[in-house]
């Protein structure tokens, strides 16, 4: 019986990290979006999708309802698909 070995090549996820703006560290952020709610624009650059409510979002995860109003995001590399 034949055997075919396939190599598999460890891909590193990209997540997209948010954190609103002022104060975001005083109610728990950064924090990684979820994956559903991003999209890949080019080879290193990812972002928020269009219809994703990213208000409700940071408002849940515990940032003062009313107060979203900008945000800084960026990305970073992981191991996992967090």
């Amino acid at each position: 019986m034949w055997y075919k070995i396939l190599t598999v090549k460890r891909i590193n996820m990209k997540r997209v990290m948010i954190s609103p703006v002022p104060h975001g560290s005083s109610y728990g952020f950064p924090r990684a979006l979820p994956q559903d709610a991003t999209m890949k624009f080019s080879e290193h650059d990812y972002g928020v999708k269009p219809d994703f409510n990213l208000t409700a979002w940071v408002e849940e995860n515990g940032y003062p309802v009313g107060k979203f109003m900008d945000y800084k995001r960026w990305t970073e590399e992981t191991d996992d698909d967090a």
